[in-house]
């Protein structure tokens, strides 16, 4: 990028430049990009295996402790 200042206004501007190939960083974007997928894809399996055990409970006694306790109501068990 080249910066410029013609009185008292400054200007930039960029050039891409033609068939300009850098494999290094080429390799390091496409690194990133495999690793975000890869992560992405274990969260989704993550979130899944969670919905799945959560589907599978019959009940939640966390939860219903919690709100025996607000609401002081004690369903006889």
């Amino acid at each position: 990028m080249s910066k410029k200042k013609i009185n008292g206004v400054s200007a930039s501007f960029t050039y891409q430049y033609p068939n300009w190939d850098n494999q290094f960083v080429k390799a390091i974007f496409d690194h990133n990009e495999k690793q975000q997928k890869i992560e992405t894809q274990n969260t989704i399996a993550w979130m899944d295996f969670i919905e799945q055990e959560i589907q599978e409970m019959d009940s939640y006694p966390e939860a219903e402790a919690i709100i025996q306790k607000l609401t002081g109501v004690d369903d006889g068990e």
